[in-house]
């Protein structure tokens, strides 16, 4: 299952229901996310708030892709 649920809050609250009702269909759920993590939860981020119910990981570069896939899928 793929959506979207953006961590830039815009000034609003984090969607948590949304993230919480992703779970319960899910059997695992990642988060991929450009924004280094020394950034996270700053400015209008709400990403330590998603952070704290999905697996949030760094991803801003093919390297750093490449490095998450091959930690995720089985070998």
């Amino acid at each position: 299952m793929f959506t979207s649920v953006d961590d830039v809050s815009a000034r609003l609250a984090a969607n948590l229901p949304a993230v919480r009702g992703l779970l319960r269909r899910a059997r695992r759920l990642h988060w991929l996310n450009p924004e280094p993590r020394s950034h996270r939860g700053t400015g209008d981020s709400a990403a330590r708030a998603y952070a704290a119910l999905v697996d949030m990981h760094e991803c801003r570069t093919v390297h750093q892709l490449n490095a998450l896939v091959g930690r995720l899928l089985p070998v």
